[in-house]
């Protein structure tokens, strides 16, 4: 995929019901109506960094377990299982990026398109070309309407007169980039500046006396905190591990840590309620319609002290 951190959409519980599909794991495999899909993790994405070579072993957690549970045979987190009859798993709504075109006939020609409903054929671990172990999902296609790159899905879209929506300035924005190239370039090194700034992070190991106390302050997460602490090694993976909000799957920004010890960010939580969804969506406590939500600021100033500048552009 191009949009570097995996896009799927979980409930812990339940498992996935989309994913976006943008062709960047070299592992990926496009066949329209059914696709191989790689898991997310084995990446060390810290210091806002948007990719990175695969640097360990993905698990079978947070997202690739979401996944693996809309599967309709028994779950098994060390050799994973395929369904017998894999029409009974759980939906997935799959749409298909534009950038996907570099890898896939499939892929739309602009934007993203809704490409109907598939199921979880399998999952299993295997080696990568990275040379590291990756989880890899089988999904095939169990929609009634026809898949939108046939003749008889062109012919509906025709039909129907759906056409690409663009988000509000888009097309304005598009066109100043055109006519502006310069002043694009200017703003492409501003960034890049930025992203040089926000990628610092201190050395493995380097926890120093003035870190420990900040962690200290963090009170709602001490025990989090006590287990990363036991053993620093891999540190800046294992703290990004931890606090990594399960919605957006990226580090948390403005941190709502809940009753249940579990962090969000607080845009994400929101983004929740206002979809009436007012349970954990780690464990499905029940948060309740009234939370009050706050930001857990000892959190956000321990992880900027850790990844300074993460939080940038966001």
């Amino acid at each position: 995929k191009q949009w570097y951190q995996r896009r799927v959409a979980i409930t812990a519980g339940d498992g996935a019901y989309s994913i976006v599909l943008s062709g960047g794991y070299e592992d990926d495999k496009d066949y329209g109506e059914e696709f191989k899909y790689t898991g997310s993790g084995g990446r060390d994405l810290s210091g806002n960094k948007r990719t990175a070579e695969q640097s360990c072993d993905q698990k079978l957690t947070k997202m690739n377990l979401a996944l693996a549970r809309c599967c309709a045979a028994p779950l098994d987190v060390k050799k994973g299982a395929e369904a017998s009859e894999w029409k009974k798993g759980r939906q997935i709504r799959v749409v298909r990026n534009c950038k996907l075109a570099k890898h896939s006939k499939y892929a739309p020609k602009e934007g993203n398109r809704y490409d109907g409903i598939y199921k979880l054929v399998k999952y299993w671990p295997e080696k990568g070309q990275s040379g590291f172990l990756v989880w890899r999902y089988l999904l095939r296609r169990d929609d009634s309407s026809p898949a939108p790159w046939t003749k008889e899905g062109e012919d509906m879209t025709k039909k129907h007169g759906l056409k690409i929506v663009y988000p509000e300035g888009y097309l304005e924005k598009q066109e100043n980039k055109e006519n502006n190239p310069k002043s694009n370039n200017k703003k492409r090194k501003r960034n890049s500046a930025v992203l040089e700034v926000s990628s610092n992070k201190k050395p493995n190991n380097d926890i120093s006396a003035e870190l420990k106390n900040l962690i200290k302050s963090d009170t709602e997460n001490k025990k989090h905190w006590d287990e990363l602490l036991s053993d620093t090694s891999n540190w800046h993976d294992r703290v990004t591990d931890k606090f990594s909000c399960i919605i957006c799957t990226d580090l948390v920004k403005d941190p709502v840590t809940t009753p249940c010890s579990h962090n969000m960010c607080i845009k994400c939580v929101n983004r929740s309620f206002k979809a009436e969804v007012y349970s954990c969506p780690n464990c499905r406590y029940d948060l309740g319609k009234s939370y009050s939500m706050k930001v857990n600021k000892n959190l956000q100033t321990v992880l900027l002290d850790i990844f300074p500048g993460y939080d940038s552009g966001r």
